[in-house]
């Protein structure tokens, strides 16, 4: 949360690092620290359960933005390939096995097709630096923070949607000729952009397959924290994998279905 926009706090330790890097480790069972930074009474806060996935079955993992799947690209069947967005098709390229690793709170996630991991390309931890697909080996490189972050369709609802200059966060709903609709993107409105005409901006929430009521998650990387992300935004079929710091915005959460 310390790089979403508006944020009312910062990382005190600086850019990217954690709390390890200015804190004396204590509390019970060594869990905790006891001080950072000068501050003799920090309060720690723990992460909440993790979810639960079955390795031995398959999950397709789906953007809230676009509603288009990870795909290992099949036309890159190599270590370094790219990972892209795709309509879901059932390919083997389109499914992904997600193991919780022993004795940590990361995942390693797999793709069925060519059976490589999802990877920080040569480890790069810079914003817009790409996810690839890599062969299964222990390293930081390919280990996963998979958290859920809500339930989609459940955001305030606004009311109806108007388009003279109101400001729309992220999660927000609002109807729209018979139906209701969640905003993908803040943004300021504008007179054309309406829910049914501006796909990036707005999804539906009503009937059946909108996703409404299901849990999204983010997938964060162990090494650099940063999050699977959509280049520019884009919600094309061949849309790029990247990282980017987490801001919380729909390019950012996914939905993760057992198949």
């Amino acid at each position: 949360g310390a790089y979403q926009a508006n944020r009312p706090y910062s990382n005190p330790f600086g850019q990217d690092a954690q709390c390890g890097s200015g804190c004396v480790k204590g509390g019970p069972a060594g869990e905790g620290y006891n001080s950072c930074n000068g501050f003799s009474n920090p309060v720690t806060v723990w992460r909440q359960p993790l979810p639960g996935f079955d390795p031995n079955k398959d999950y397709k993992i789906c953007s809230k933005l676009s509603g288009k799947c990870l795909d290992a690209d099949l036309n890159q069947n190599y270590d370094g390939g790219h990972v892209i967005t795709w309509d879901f098709s059932g390919g083997a390229n389109q499914k992904w096995k997600i193991e919780k690793l022993a004795n940590e709170s990361y995942f390693k996630i797999c793709n069925r097709g060519n059976g490589r991991c999802l990877d920080l390309y040569l480890g790069g931890q810079d914003n817009g630096s790409r996810i690839c697909t890599w062969s299964k080996y222990d390293n930081d490189f390919q280990k996963w923070a998979v958290t859920p972050v809500g339930t989609s369709g459940t955001g305030a609802l606004a009311g109806g949607w108007s388009g003279n200059a109101v400001s729309y966060s992220v999660g927000t709903r609002v109807t729209y000729n018979g139906g209701t609709y969640e905003c993908l993107n803040a943004h300021k409105s504008q007179s054309d952009w309406t829910p049914t005409a501006a796909v990036s901006l707005w999804k539906s929430t009503s009937g059946a397959g909108s996703g409404a009521g299901s849990t999204m998650y983010s997938i964060v990387a162990k090494l650099g924290a940063k999050s699977i992300d959509i280049k520019d935004k884009s919600t094309s079929n061949g849309a790029e994998i990247q990282q980017w710091y987490y801001k919380g915005e729909s390019q950012q959460i996914w939905f993760i279905t057992q198949l």
